[in-house]
């Protein structure tokens, strides 16, 4: 052991350091440099790694954003044109059942004559019924509620009888009808907000959550009398 401690102080009693020295920093800076360049691309790799998750989430976003530009350009068009398409066939059948409802009142004067225009008020309300029953659908509670009353109405309406007439209880269906009539319209609009603003169809089950809160803000004594049983016992 004694031998080998002098052969190495001979060794390095010997030794050129003025060469070794600089050759010594040289080599130590280029491993130094070499793991600083190896950190600098490993921190490189890992944010092209997060820029490109970035990217890919950006690009979802995207998608979901331009699929919600077609839902808003699409099915929000047709919602308001059906809007507008069941308000005017709202307003014809009340139209018509006003003046029938009045026709009615003046044939129950023996001297009373039709004219061609009156004769035709019956054909037309009845047309007017069956074109809200196309484009309301009966699966819905409130919908399917003012399709019963209409038809209720324009059968009591067919056949009047004076002894039998009571303008009481037609306009008790008229304001039934026109309450359901707006609570549809209502309950609609605020459909199509709320599919506006998600970009997607709401489901069954949100839109009888519209429908039963609009009904109740209306007229909450209508409410309980028509809708309340069909909605609180389902």
């Amino acid at each position: 052991m004694e031998e080998i401690t002098e052969a190495i102080l001979k060794f390095l009693g010997k030794a050129d350091w003025a060469s070794i020295v600089p050759t010594a920093l040289t080599f130590l800076s280029a491993i130094i440099a070499t793991i600083y360049t190896y950190r600098i691309s490993e921190k490189a790799n890992n944010i092209n790694k997060d820029a490109s998750e970035v990217n890919k989430r950006l690009g979802e976003l995207g998608i979901d954003t331009q699929d919600k530009q077609r839902f808003i350009g699409t099915i929000s068009v047709q919602r308001v044109e059906w809007i507008n398409n069941i308000r005017n066939a709202f307003a014809d059948f009340n139209r018509g059942a006003f003046l029938y409802s009045n026709l009615i009142k003046k044939s129950f004067h023996e001297s009373y004559e039709m004219d061609t225009e009156e004769i035709n008020l019956f054909p037309e309300l009845v047309y007017n019924m069956n074109l809200i029953e196309l484009y309301l659908n009966p699966s819905e509670k409130v919908s399917k509620r003012l399709i019963d009353i209409l038809d209720k109405a324009v059968k009591y309406m067919s056949k009047p009888r004076k002894e039998d007439y009571n303008i009481l209880r037609v306009s008790e269906m008229r304001e039934q009808i026109l309450y359901l009539q707006q609570v549809i319209l209502k309950a609609e609009w605020k459909r199509l907000k709320k599919e506006t603003e998600k970009g997607k169809e709401i489901d069954e089950n949100e839109m009888e959550i519209i429908f039963k809160d609009v009904a109740k803000k209306i007229d909450l004594k209508l409410y309980n009398h028509l809708l309340k049983n069909i909605f609180e016992t389902s």
